[in-house]
Formats: C-alpha cells, sequence, structure tokens
C-alpha cells in the first residue's frame, strides 16, 4: 500500500514510520528538511518529501491511497504561541485532508491526542472514545478543534470530497467487531479506528 505519512520524525511518528516500512508499505514521508530524522532507526529508508504542509501540492500525493498525519506542533514539553498551533494543527490539517480529496485519496487517518479530553478524563478510568473533549492546555485545545473541524462536513462540498477522514481519537477503541460507523456521533463519511 502506498502511505503519506506527516510526523515520521517525531516520537510516534518514527515507530509508525518503521513499522510500515517493515511491513512491505511504500512510504512518501514528508519531513522539514534532510536534517530532520526519525528518532529510531528504520529497516529502510521511505522515501523523503522535503518541505511542510504549506508548501505540499495535491500532485505529490497522487498514487497515494492512505494519508496518515501525525504531525503536530506544540506537544509537551514545547510550549508555542496560539497562532503557530492553530496555523500546525488546525488549518495545515484541513489543508492536508482538502489535497487528499483533490488528489482522490481514498482514506485519511488524522491523529489526535490525550490532551483533547484534558479534564474529561479524570471522570474515566479509561476514556471512551465519545467522552467530551474539555481541554485544560492550548496544545489540547488546537487539537480538539481540529479533530471537530475534521468531522464537520467541507463548506465547499458538503463532505471531504472522495477522501474518507478519520480520526484516531486517542484511547479509542471500537466497542465491537460488529460496530460500524462513525465514532462519537460523526457525520456516515467519518470511518471508526480500531487499535
Amino acid at each position: 500500500m502506498r502511505l503519506f505519512l506527516t510526523g515520521g520524525t517525531g516520537f510516534i511518528g518514527s515507530h509508525v514510520l518503521a513499522a510500515a516500512l517493515a511491513a512491505g508499505h511504500q512510504v512518501l514521508a514528508l519531513r522539514r528538511s534532510p536534517a530532520s530524522a526519525p528518532v529510531i532507526p528504520l529497516p529502510r529508508q521511505p522515501q523523503w518529501c522535503e518541505g511542510d504542509l504549506l508548501t505540499l501540492a495535491a500532485p505529490q500525493l497522487q498514487g497515494v491511497e492512505v494519508v496518515l498525519h501525525l504531525a503536530s506542533a506544540g506537544v509537551s514539553p514545547k510550549q508555542v504561541p496560539w497562532a503557530e498551533l492553530v496555523q500546525a494543527n488546525v488549518a495545515s490539517s484541513l489543508r492536508l485532508l482538502e489535497l487528499a480529496a483533490e488528489a482522490e485519496v481514498r482514506r485519511c487517518v488524522v491523529t489526535g491526542t490525550s490532551h483533547e479530553y484534558g479534564n474529561a478524563a479524570r471522570r474515566f478510568a479509561a476514556i471512551p472514545p465519545d467522552a467530551p473533549l474539555e481541554p485544560l492546555s492550548a496544545y489540547g485545545a488546537s487539537k480538539a478543534a481540529a479533530f471537530q473541524l475534521c468531522c464537520a462536513p467541507s463548506p465547499s462540498s458538503g463532505a471531504w470530497s472522495s477522501s474518507t477522514a478519520a480520526s484516531s481519537r486517542p484511547m479509542a477503541r471500537a466497542s465491537s467487531p460488529a460496530t460500524s460507523g462513525p465514532p462519537c456521533g460523526a457525520p456516515p463519511w467519518l470511518g471508526r479506528i480500531s487499535p
């Protein structure tokens, strides 16, 4: 399968990248520069795409079957200004979905964070996927905003065109293999992710 990965030089992204390559997938991974490197050794190198989500163009996603969006700004302990959080975690995520739809990518997975749950997490031993989003930090709020916008229909088309988006809500699990449809009362075009 041909994958496009953002965040492949971060902690979680490096592990996802290594696993995808080990499984034999063809991976096109976005990185800011050749100096950006995964935090763990890889079984082989992916095809690297230098730049960021602001410079990415739809033709670069041609032939990609799945977009895995793990890139994020403001991951603890980094402190990032609001404007950068909104640009990186909200606007860039939506732009990536729009580019994927334009390139006719069949599936997009946008990862979340436990920081989205914030105060709500205190009420659960295990956070259910439909727990309310009550972030306690600017980072959590920006990721929650991105999740909410990814669940909303695209203003231009009413849906994310031919692209199917899925949000990997942290700690989320499908209740059973028979469960179908989107999590959290999201629109029907939003797929369910089961870890």
